[in-house]
């Protein structure tokens, strides 16, 4: 897996991974990306999902938090159980 440094990297592939992800979108574009500094289980990043469906825009804040490389500070690491809580 390739490490992502630059924002420009990082704004690319999410923006890709949203397009697979987000079906009713015609595009899907990332604004404000800002790399969140505190906390040490996970990078997390804050940005402005934006997307486009028949020349409507709809943009919707999202904080991205990525599960770290083992072995983690917190195993068995679950995404979906800290989203839940």
């Amino acid at each position: 897996r390739r490490r992502m440094t630059s924002t420009t990297d990082i704004t690319d592939r999410l923006a890709h991974w949203l397009r697979r992800h987000i079906q009713d979108a015609d595009q899907v574009r990332i604004e404000g990306l800002d790399r969140v500094t505190f906390g040490h289980s996970a990078e997390m990043m804050l940005m402005t999902v934006v997307t486009t469906r028949d020349d409507r825009e709809c943009s919707r804040d999202v904080v991205v938090r990525m599960r770290p490389k083992p072995p983690a500070l917190l195993e068995p690491y679950d995404l979906d159980r800290q989203f839940t809580i």
